[in-house]
């Protein structure tokens, strides 16, 4: 059985649950494909779900949030022929940045809520670059594919088998295949990491 497609996801899903004698169950395997998913999008984290965006940042330092933001990556700043990253920091240590003349350009930023704050305001010809990970669209019905069923399905189908696991009360099912999950997760990892240090100049850490 192919892993091509949201179709063959679910037909393995499917399948797999039938030979553990649960037919009854696989009428629900859209479900568990979902909740699997939203599962992988909060754990895994691969290049296609990068992203990039400047941010419209109004005079007190305030701009909305991405709707499919998962997670900040990276907050750049920009102006003229320098950058510099914006440091994590708390809403009190944004305001403290804000209200104190001598910082002179943005350096620290927080968020709450849809919102994320830059201390200070951004001045006439600085840019601030925003680099998060988002939500991936799922596959579904509608949507056959994604990067996750084409390129790492076995994730669909363990996370989905794992949560058909938790639905039926069954541990054993649901430990098992978590098991599967989490070390096809590391291998994914590994295989990430070796993409980024290929082609790189080994260094040695001291210390």
């Amino acid at each position: 059985m192919a892993l091509l497609n949201y179709s063959g996801i679910k037909d393995a899903v499917e399948d797999w649950l039938n030979r553990g004698g649960y037919s009854e169950i696989t009428v629900r395997s859209p479900d568990f494909i979902e909740m699997g998913q939203r599962r992988l999008m909060r754990t895994v984290r691969v290049p296609p779900m990068e992203n990039a965006t400047v941010l419209s940042i109004d005079a007190n330092g305030d701009s909305a949030i991405p709707t499919d933001l998962l997670e900040i990556k990276e907050l750049v700043a920009t102006k003229s022929d320098c950058a510099w990253a914006l440091q994590r920091a708390t809403i009190a240590e944004v305001m403290k940045a804000r209200n104190n003349s001598s910082y002179v350009t943005p350096t620290v930023f927080d968020t709450a809520g849809a919102t994320l704050y830059v201390g200070s305001a951004p001045v006439q010809g600085e840019v601030i670059t925003l680099y998060y990970y988002r939500e991936l669209e799922f596959v579904s019905s509608t949507v056959p594919e994604n990067w996750f069923s084409k390129y790492a399905p076995e994730l669909i189908l363990f996370s989905a088998l794992s949560e058909a696991g938790v639905f039926m009360k069954d541990p054993a099912l649901s430990e098992g295949y978590e098991a599967k999950l989490n070390q096809s997760i590391d291998l994914l990892n590994a295989q990430q990491k070796r993409g980024e240090h290929s082609g790189s100049p080994l260094s040695v850490r001291l210390g």
